[in-house]
């Protein structure tokens, strides 16, 4: 069986349960090799939208900083949790 947690933290995969498409795992390894940075930043650039080699180093002059894995989650967490209560709120008024 997989380790999908091992997979992603090491940025081997995209997501749990989520292998890389062809064409991003051909970008997370032409930007490790093109750029000399690790598996796991390349990964964390190409899951926040990171579509070229570019567009990474775009990215790096303007100061972007990718999320990873743990804090996309927590962020995606909060924001369901705020999206919820809007409509819960929306509900109640009518």
């Amino acid at each position: 069986m997989l380790n999908y947690a091992k997979l992603v933290s090491s940025g081997r995969a995209k997501a749990y349960g989520q292998p890389w498409s062809a064409k991003e795992l051909e970008l997370v390894l032409s930007i490790v090799h093109d750029r000399s940075i690790s598996m796991t930043t390349a990964a964390d650039f190409v899951r926040n939208g990171i579509g070229s080699i570019e567009d990474y180093d775009k990215a790096v002059k303007s100061k972007f900083k990718p999320l990873n894995v743990e804090e996309a989650t927590e962020k995606a967490e909060k924001d369901l949790k705020k999206e919820s209560k809007k409509k819960i709120v929306k509900k109640s008024k009518k």
